[in-house]
């Protein structure tokens, strides 16, 4: 299954994966690795790490920065970036 494939290249990645490169390897469109990775956060398997940093951050964002996710700048420039990882297993 695709979605077991794309869970497997990241969790064996030496090194992080773009989300063009998950789509070479699996030869399927950006867009669709996006919703598989997005899938996979809902369920708990992957962690979106810039949503764990925002929690962190304060929430006085004004909008005309381009930090801002809110800005045009900022969403471009967060999404180009974004980063997921497996989560810790807690014992």
């Amino acid at each position: 299954m695709l979605l077991n494939q794309l869970l497997d290249e990241i969790t064996n990645a030496r090194a992080p994966l773009s989300v063009n490169e998950l789509s070479r390897k699996l030869h399927v469109e950006p867009a669709m690795i996006e919703e598989m990775i997005n899938f996979w956060v809902r369920k708990g398997r992957l962690v979106d790490d810039s949503e764990e940093n925002m929690s962190t951050e304060s929430d006085s964002h004004c909008g005309s920065c381009s930090a801002c996710p809110e800005s045009k700048e900022g969403a471009h420039a967060a999404s180009a970036s974004r980063t997921y990882s497996i989560p810790s297993r807690k014992r």
